[in-house]
Formats: structure tokens, C-alpha cells, sequence
């Protein structure tokens, strides 16, 4: 007597496919259980990760095809009505499978290359907004319960027709200020009481809407991303120092000058971040160290820091260093730049460093604004000969603080097995800059 396997066996077992097509594709004809089960995963998953790759190929137009013949009759009525003609090619029975209700929300520049693909002589920008609102309004009846979105569009969302369906489960909202308007925020605002994950792009003036939006996500939020272009933005600082996510685990924030702000936030955290990230280019900035203290009495869990100091607030760094037992990344940036005259301003911070690491400590990224002494160099990195440095980079500016001799000895310690990565090995090599966000990549989009 043999035994089926259920569809959630199946989904789990297939899942470990996801990247090999050829396979799954193979398994839809063993029998219609297993077909039913990879038709979801191949839509969900690889849909829009195909989109753009095989745009110019057949098999991606009959996709957009198939897509396109779920359009209702009253959209293809409406469509008609404003002279848009429905391609042949778009079959207007519908497939056997209901294959939109298996995608993920598309962005909206997959919205744009079906457009694009399919109705090629539509010039007319007017006719163009009527046919991707009827595609938005496609996707919102048909998507169910959807788990994330990226916001660029000014169409009414929230408005559609099943929009609370589609996104009273929404688990992730990514917004782009430029490409959106007060309505369709404040209509989110409405739909997401129960957001994890909330980014926020191209932030550049205040917007009660979307602070109504931040404000509401009290009781589930996990992590919050803000990328201003525009740091006069008071009354979003305000809803920042205001707010209280306790659960909140990841906080990334570049454009903005509020260490006060954030403080006060992370202060009314429940000890569970995990990661911090913190870009500004003012060097006017304040209170970097009400940020470091609110980090060292309030994340015992983090992993990562990425924040700015000057160097009369080293010492507080210590106190991360005692309570924060889990960190494994930390960036150090400095605000106010110094003269050039100033004297190995940074060996009290390799002292502290050398002293208080806790172990899981691996990768250390310092600014070249502080000058460094061979000796005090020395004596940080034989502090790790006890456990392996996996990264120690030198932010550049081009101040020539990092020197040859510099060099030699990371160098010397990168042949002893002590740091396993550098960008300090030769001076030619040393391309961290200012404005770099590589550590950022994976934290935010």
C-alpha cells in the first residue's frame, strides 16, 4: 500500500527547487496534486524574476498573455470605451488555472514592461494611465491576502475593488515618496494597521500622511528604513522621538540628522533590536552620543552598528562594548571633521576596542578622520590574535591618516591568519569612502 504525500509535504519538498525550473517544470505532469502545487510556486516565484530577463522572448509575452486574459469584462468594456483596443492575441476565456491569484503583487515597473509588451501603439500618456489603472485593478481582485508591495504609483490602490482583501495582510510596505500622493498614503494608512516592515524612500518634506501611516504600526512593527533627501523635516523627527515600537528589530535611517530623536526611540524599545544603521553627510550634526548611550542600555541583542562619534564621546563606546555581548559589525564614522594638525585622535578608541570587544566582534570599520599610531595600532590588532578579525577597514577622505607603514603591519597580521580582510593592505586599495553603503545592501532594498 503506498502512501500520497499531502500538499504540504509536496510544497516543502518543492520549495528546495525553487531556483531549478527545469525540474519543477518536469514534475507538473506526474498527476494534478503535484501540478497544482508547482503551478503556485512557479507563479509566485518566478513570474517577475523572468520578467525582465526574457522580456524580448516569447514565452514572457504569453505570460503577460495569459495575465492579461483575466481582465473582466467590464475592464475590457471600459478599455474599449476609451479607444483601447484589446490585442487579438489576449484570449477572452480564462485559463484553467486562476494564475494571477499565485503572483506576487507586481511593482510597478512590471506593470509598465506588460504595457509595453503587449499594447506596443499605445502613445497617448492618458490612454496609458487608463490601461495600467485596469492591470492595478486586475491584480487587486485577484490577489489575495498579499504579504508585500513597493508603493510607485499615484493610482487610487486602496480605492480598487477588493483592495481591503488584497492588503489586510500586508507584511511589508515599501513606499517611493516621489512616485506617490497624500491619497493613496492616507488610503494605506486606513488598510495597514499591522505592518513588520516599513521602508520609506525619497523622503524630503513632512507628510501628516505618512506619519499617520508610521503611527498606527504600534503594535507589529519590526523594521523601519527611511531614506530622506531633505533633513527639514520636523514634524517626522517628532513622530520618531514619539513613537513606541516595542518590538522593533531593525532600524535603518540615512538623510537625517536626529541622533536626539532616534534615541528616544530605541529607548522605548523592548531590547530586541538587532541592527542599527545610521548615514547622514552633516557635519553639523548633534548628539551622536544619546545615540550610543540608547544603544548600550536598550540592544543588548545587536548585531550591527553602523553610527557616528566624535572623539570626546569614545568612552561611551565601552559601554556598548560591555552590554552588547552579540555584536559582530560595527562602523564608527566621525561628524565634525579635524584639523589636520590633531595627533592620533583615534588610539583612545583602538584602546577601548582592544579592551572591551566582546568576542563576537569580527568586523570593525573606523574613520581615516582619526589618526592612529603605529604602536596603538599594533596593540588593537594583537588583541585579536586570540580570535580571528574577519574585516577591519579604514573609511577614506583622501587625509592621508592611513600611511604605508600603516599598511605593513595590517598586512603583517593578514599573513599571521589575525585579520582575514582589509582594505588597508596597500594604499591603492583603500577605496571605502564617505558615502559608501555597501553594508547596507542586504539590511535595506
Amino acid at each position: 500500500m503506498t502512501t500520497e504525500l499531502n500538499s504540504d509535504c509536496l510544497n516543502l519538498i518543492f520549495d528546495e527547487l525553487i531556483y531549478d525550473k527545469k525540474s519543477l517544470h518536469s514534475c507538473l505532469l506526474v498527476n494534478k496534486r503535484w501540478c497544482n502545487v508547482v503551478v503556485t510556486i512557479l507563479w509566485k516565484k518566478h513570474a517577475w524574476s523572468d520578467c525582465v530577463k526574457y522580456l524580448r522572448e516569447v514565452k514572457m509575452r504569453r505570460v503577460f498573455k495569459t495575465i492579461l486574459s483575466f481582465l473582466s469584462s467590464s475592464s475590457r468594456l471600459f478599455l474599449s470605451d476609451n479607444e483601447i483596443s484589446i490585442p487579438p492575441i489576449i484570449p477572452e476565456t480564462t485559463p484553467t488555472f486562476n494564475y494571477i491569484s499565485f503572483c506576487n503583487f507586481p511593482e510597478d515597473e512590471i506593470i509598465k514592461i506588460i504595457m509595453r509588451a503587449i499594447f506596443k501603439r499605445i502613445r497617448s500618456d492618458d490612454k496609458k494611465k487608463i490601461l495600467e489603472q485596469e492591470i492595478y485593478k486586475l491584480f487587486i481582485s485577484q490577489c489575495k491576502n498579499i504579504r508585500e508591495i513597493h508603493l510607485q504609483t499615484t493610482h487610487p490602490l486602496n480605492s480598487f475593488p477588493g483592495a481591503s482583501e488584497c492588503f489586510s495582510q500586508l507584511y511589508s510596505l515599501r513606499i517611493d515618496m516621489k512616485s506617490v500622493n497624500s491619497e493613496i498614503i492616507h488610503g494605506m494608512a486606513q488598510l495597514c494597521k499591522d505592518l513588520n516592515s516599513l521602508s520609506i524612500y525619497n523622503f524630503s518634506e513632512d507628510n501628516l500622511e505618512l506619519i499617520s501611516l508610521i503611527n498606527s504600526q504600534k503594535k507589529n512593527l519590526k523594521e523601519l528604513y527611511i531614506y530622506a533627501t531633505n533633513d527639514n523635516v520636523e514634524k517626522l523627527k517628532q513622530c520618531l522621538s514619539n513613537s513606541e515600537f516595542p518590538n522593533l528589530k531593525i532600524l535603518g535611517v540615512t538623510g537625517l540628522k536626529c541622533f536626539k530623536e532616534l534615541a528616544m526611540l530605541i529607548e522605548k524599545t523592548k531590547g530586541n533590536i538587532s541592527r542599527i544603521y545610521v548615514y547622514t553627510t552633516d557635519k553639523w550634526a548633534k548628539d551622536t552620543e544619546l545615540l550610543i548611550q540608547a544603544v548600550s542600555k536598550n540592544c543588548p541583542k545587536i548585531k550591527f552598528l553602523r553610527t557616528y562619534i566624535e572623539p570626546k564621546y569614545f568612552i561611551n563606546i565601552k559601554s556598548v562594548l560591555l552590554n552588547c555581548k552579540n555584536l559582530e559589525n560595527l562602523r564608527l564614522d566621525n561628524i565634525n571633521r579635524p584639523r589636520y594638525d590633531e595627533e592620533n585622535t583615534g588610539d583612545e578608541l583602538l584602546n577601548i576596542l582592544s579592551e572591551f570587544s566582546p568576542d563576537s566582534l569580527i568586523n570593525i570599520t573606523l574613520s581615516e578622520d582619526w589618526k592612529f599610531s603605529i604602536d596603538t595600532l599594533t596593540r588593537f590588532l594583537e588583541s585579536y590574535r586570540v580570535r580571528t578579525l574577519n574585516e577591519f577597514d579604514i573609511i577614506q577622505r583622501n587625509i592621508s591618516n592611513i600611511t604605508l607603514n600603516h599598511c605593513d603591519i595590517i598586512n603583517k597580521y593578514i599573513k599571521e591568519g589575525v585579520i582575514k580582510r582589509s582594505n588597508c593592505t596597500h594604499m591603492k586599495h583603500i577605496r571605502i569612502n564617505d558615502s559608501d553603503t555597501s553594508d547596507s545592501d542586504d539590511m535595506f532594498w
